[in-house]
């Protein structure tokens, strides 16, 4: 046993109804996916003899920063007063007995499992806690076993997109003082579609018995990514590594005789190793005697402030700085700064104004000089967005701070400015990749900031790049390091900076827009007048590619293998830096391997972004950016098998699924209108998904449908579906008070994407029963900004060329999965290659054939296929409706579905029969079971 927490341990029982009644209209999961997602909350009952009081949700309550206790007029739940109190008391309890921190109580993790024993009370009644909360040892096999399911359905996903796009992939070391442990850290950056994503692949002990020599450490990182699928001949071809400048890892990527692997610098380790330099005290030159005298002062004064209890009479704390870390200059000067006054006035009461360091306009400018080189080292460290392109930028602009002259005019600040400048100059190369990434953001596509010469060179580069890009091929090429950018192009002394997001300006670097065109593509983007300001492609230039891709294809590409790369290896010492709360006083004996695992499921569930995933098009988004659900070929609309008496039958399933995976179906869709899911009660719903995930695990893909009428019913189906895994969800709208306009539809299909925020999500069009007829494409472009999961459409209009529309404005994107049987050769035409329906139950072998003589450019057998497909399908018109006729032929292929629920009729006996020779009559019937 590693583990020491017993923090589910403890007295008393889940009893949700003790204080309370539920109204019969509101469901359990309600109540926890109101807390979750901060929709409108149900409503419950007061007894009489409590005054009901307003109690906010929890999420609203730590957006603005209330308390558990806290009240408040935006109503979300109606708690009595009793029940209110109980609560609070059993959390002061738990923060006494257990030790925890007041924020524990806050956190998604205890909501979570809050929530659920609220469901389970409301489900069970009275529950003893002890009984119910698992053993610790079950909580660490779990974690076990979730890591490595959440690693394995990783591999498919990483070698995929790492193959199309590229990759960056950042490697650290990392020493726990505490236990005197090296640990190891990789991370990854790709673009999937158009969004990044940045995950942590592993946090783990570092043998201490093996070396950290070159060789040992390139044999590490192989071996580790291997495990992930990434193997050493695709990281030659397709990933850039992003390291600090240790000497083992700088060779480890050069190893002679092994495959060259690409290697950057981190250039927030560089402008580190810059800065701790230049205030070394051993190598600082003589001029800056000054100003190290200031930094040693303040420091003083700050150990001073801390011994005497001055610091009680100040508004807020001086920080105190390290000497080893540069950044803590700036923070304990400016600490200073910002109480100036105060500081002044304490010494001077005490008679010991000599303390005070001085004087203030060189403090003042000292710390304006610093703030520059502390932004730039945070912007560089971003994941939620790309920063390559901003490595030439930045550090163009931080020379040029240096030659800014001194507004007080002190010897010593003009001495640590060129100090500065001078080891900038000697520490930091420009890679060509660098100065790609440069050109591939729009706002500085001129490249202003290079010579002549040197825009040459990056032109062919990029020329050769995007053809090998065009014909295929990964990164290419290992390319030298080039330091000579031209400086004559910065901004003029004395320019003054401008404020936007950043404290960088960079107009001087950007191009004013230009009219010619030109049929080359690269030329072309050069001459490309931009229709948004240039700032806005600055922050975020995959927004350019995305909106341009048809127009630059080669470019796109060659924008997402580079811009993937970040600019700082950061990533991974921000999860040393978590780390700390997995590996602490309490909890130190935590193997390695668990440490490991939990810092990987923790990143896995924030697509390791700062807080939430952000896509590159769209606001910050859930807590895990769904994959896009691209799964080609052939998916069954299935049917519910069910019982003379209209229950569901479940036992049906899996003999189901074997049938299916005979006929080579590639998935199934669940609980749809061939499966009558409409029909069907929530915990039927919730039962048929649960059957067949667990039938077809390994076997089929699994779209779960969730659509329904009550919307708080999809959003509880759409997080009970995330929670079995499905591969996919999707839904039709809430159709009896129907959105009436595409904005209306993704906002209300916004909040059932959102109950299963790491699931892709597709809309289920079918405007024959919903009666909802809507242009998809102009859905799918108001929807794509409001629904992170958004994987595309599953059309089942009737105008194909609606689809066809879709497929064109949308399909680099979005899947456009085709739903009409009968005209499946006409969407095999227009390019469509998913498709869903609820004949391929008996007539899947049909399909398949249709589907591989168009891909062999055999139209006539495909249109001789089709023609028998849409035979079967017209001879089910003359006895019934679609569901009863098809359940019927699915019957006949072998797979005893049962009867339909009312108001659909099933075909009785008589007809049955009648049914069967018909097909057998018109030659039939040997298709259903793919004997022909």
């Amino acid at each position: 046993m590693d583990e020491s927490d017993n923090t589910f341990y403890g007295e008393g029982k889940v009893n949700a109804q003790a204080s309370y009644t539920r109204n019969d209209h509101v469901s359990a999961a309600d109540y926890s996916l109101a807390n979750l997602h901060g929709s409108e909350a149900s409503v419950f009952q007061v007894p009489s003899d409590s005054a009901p009081i307003v109690l906010k949700s929890v999420a609203d309550n730590r957006i603005s920063g209330g308390s558990l206790g806290q009240t408040t007029s935006t109503t979300s739940q109606l708690i009595p007063k009793a029940a209110r109190k109980r609560i609070t008391d059993a959390c002061v309890d738990f923060v006494i007995r257990d030790m925890r921190s007041y924020e524990t109580v806050i956190g998604d993790g205890f909501i979570g499992l809050t929530n659920t024993l609220i469901e389970l009370g409301q489900m069970h009644g009275s529950l003893p806690a002890a009984d119910l909360l698992p053993h610790i040892r079950t909580i660490s096999e779990s974690i076990e076993t979730r890591a490595s399911y959440v690693r394995k359905k990783l591999v498919p996903e990483l070698e995929h997109c790492i193959k199309e796009n590229g990759a960056g992939v950042t490697l650290n070391f990392w020493t726990d003082v505490k236990n005197q442990r090296n640990y190891v850290g990789l991370t990854v950056h790709y673009f999937r579609l158009d969004s990044l994503v940045n995950r942590i692949l592993i946090t783990t002990e570092y043998d201490p018995d093996l070396r950290k020599d070159a060789g040992n450490v390139r044999k590490w990182t192989m071996d580790e990514l291997a495990l992930f699928g990434v193997m050493e001949e695709l990281c030659h071809a397709h990933v850039i590594f992003v390291t600090d400048g240790s000497v083992n890892l700088v060779k480890a990527f050069n190893i002679p005789k092994r495959p060259a692997m690409r290697r950057l610098p981190c250039f927030a380790h560089l402008l580190n190793s810059v800065m701790s330099t230049a205030f070394d005290e051993e190598n600082a030159p003589e001029g800056m005697t000054d100003v190290r005298a200031m930094i040693k002062e303040s420091k003083m004064l700050v150990n001073h402030i801390k011994h005497t209890g001055l610091f009680h009479d100040m508004d807020a704390a001086i920080k105190h700085n390290v000497d080893t870390l540069w950044s803590t200059h700036y923070e304990m000067l400016s600490s200073i700064l910002r109480q100036f006054e105060t500081v002044n006035d304490l010494l001077v009461r005490r008679n010991e104004h000599d303390r005070m360091p001085g004087p203030r306009e060189v403090m003042e400018e000292l710390v304006d000089f610093l703030k520059l080189f502390k932004d730039a080292a945070e912007e560089l460290s971003q994941t939620s967005k790309p920063t390559m392109h901003m490595v030439v930028p930045i550090i163009l602009q931080l020379k040029q701070h240096c030659d800014q002259p001194s507004p007080s005019g002190c010897n010593a600040m003009k001495a640590t400015k060129r100090r500065v400048k001078e080891l900038m100059i000697e520490k930091i190369d420009f890679d060509i990749l660098h100065k790609i990434a440069c050109f591939l953001c729009p706002a500085f596509r001129t490249m202003r900031m290079f010579s002549l010469a040197e825009q040459n060179v990056i032109l062919q580069e990029v020329r050769r790049r995007t053809t090998i890009c065009v014909f295929g091929g990964g990164i290419g090429g290992i390319g030298a390091s080039c330091s000579n950018v031209s400086d004559a192009s910065l901004l003029q002394p004395g320019t003054k900076r401008q404020k936007m997001s950043s404290s960088f300006d960079f107009s001087n670097l950007a191009e004013p827009d230009t009219l010619t065109a030109n049929v080359d593509e690269i030329k072309g983007y050069q001459d490309f007048r931009l229709t948004e300001q240039a700032s806005i492609y600055q922050a975020d230039p995959m927004r350019f590619w995305k909106e341009h891709e048809v127009m630059f294809p080669g470019l796109s590409k060659l924008a997402r293998q580079i811009l993937c790369v970040p600019a700082a290896s950061t990533p991974g010492e921000m999860v040393f830096c978590r780390s700390g709360f997995v590996v602490n006083d309490r909890r130190n004996l935590l193997k390695p391997e668990k440490v490991n695992d939990i810092l990987f499921l923790h990143m896995a569930s924030s697509t390791f972004s700062e807080s939430k995933s952000r896509s590159i098009h769209s606001p910050i988004h859930s807590t895990m950016a769904a994959s896009r659900f691209d799964h080609k070929g052939l998916f069954v609309a299935t049917f519910t098998p069910m019982k003379d008496n209209g229950d569901i039958n479940p036992d049906v399933v899996p003999a189901y699924v074997d049938h299916l995976v005979r006929t080579g179906v590639n998935g199934v869709f669940v609980n749809g209108t061939a499966g009558e899911g409409l029909s069907m009660t929530v915990a039927e719903r919730k039962l048929m998904a649960e059957t067949w995930l667990a039938a077809s695990k390994g076997k089929l893909k699994t779209i779960v449908h969730v659509g329904a009428v009550a919307l708080r019913d999809a959003q509880e189906l759409a997080a009970h579906a995330e929670s079995l895994g499905a591969d996919a969800i999707a839904a039709i709208p809430t159709f009896y008070f129907a959105p009436r306009t595409p904005v209306e539809l993704a906002t209300s299909l916004q909040s059932v994407a959102a109950a299963a925020p790491n699931t892709p999500f597709l809309y289920y069009h079918i405007p024959a029963m919903t009666r909802i007829e809507m242009d998809m494409s102009v859905f799918l472009t108001i929807a794509k900004a409001q629904i992170p999961t958004l994987s595309g459409v599953k059309y089942s209009g009737f105008d194909l060329s609606g689809a066809s529309r879709c497929l064109l404005d949308h399909g680099l994107e979005f899947e456009v999965m085709w739903g009409r049987d009968d005209v499946m050769l006409g969407a095999l035409a227009f390019g469509m290659k998913s498709f869903i329906g609820s004949s391929y139950n008996f007539t899947a072998p049909i399909a398949i054939k249709i589907i591989k003589a168009v891909e062999a450019g055999d139209f006539e057998t495909a249109r001789n296929e089709q023609k028998k497909l849409k035979k079967v399908m017209d001879l089910t018109e003359r006895f019934g409706d679609l569901v009863s006729t098809f359940k019927a032929l699915t019957a006949i292929a072998g797979v005893p579905v049962g009867p339909t629920r009312a108001p659909l009729r099933t075909i009785n006996a008589k007809e049955m029969q009648k049914f069967r020779s018909t097909l057998q009559e018109q030659g039939c019937l040997e298709w259903l079971t793919g004997s022909d």
